[in-house]
Order: structure tokens, then sequence, then C-alpha cells
């Protein structure tokens, strides 16, 4: 994976297999869209801001986490 994930307008889910901090979520988005990553590489990064994303947050392998959109940022 990079920094920018991406997902269809029917998908909710991504599975994040690299170790990059993903930043931005490259996706239609409106207000309460939700997206859930799953985090299954063992040495990853999480999710922080400079993209889309408006937090940071760690993770450890096999963790999900759901982020909500505004309709233009990610939290």
């Amino acid at each position: 994976s990079g920094a920018t994930v991406s997902l269809k307008a029917h998908e909710t889910i991504a599975i994040i297999t690299g170790t990059v901090t993903i930043t931005t979520l490259g996706l239609e988005t409106w207000v309460g869209r939700e997206a859930t990553l799953i985090f299954t590489g063992t040495a990853h990064d999480g999710v922080g801001t400079g993209g889309n994303i408006a937090r940071t947050q760690a993770v450890v392998q096999n963790q999900a986490i759901t982020l909500r959109s505004d309709g233009t940022t990610w939290y």
C-alpha cells in the first residue's frame, strides 16, 4: 500500500498490507460515509495527517479502524 488508499463508491473496507502511513483516502466522500481500514502488516505506521485525514492513529497488526467523512475530511 501507499500513502493514498482508494476505494470504489460501493466499497467500505480496505485491507492495508504495507507499512507506509496512510494520509489520504482517495474516494468519493459524502457526509457520514465510513471507510474501514484493516491493517495486516507487522510494522505499520497507521494513519496520519497531511492529506484529507484529520487525525493520527497508530495501529498494530490485524487492527481495524473506521474513519468517517464530513464530506471533505476524514476523522
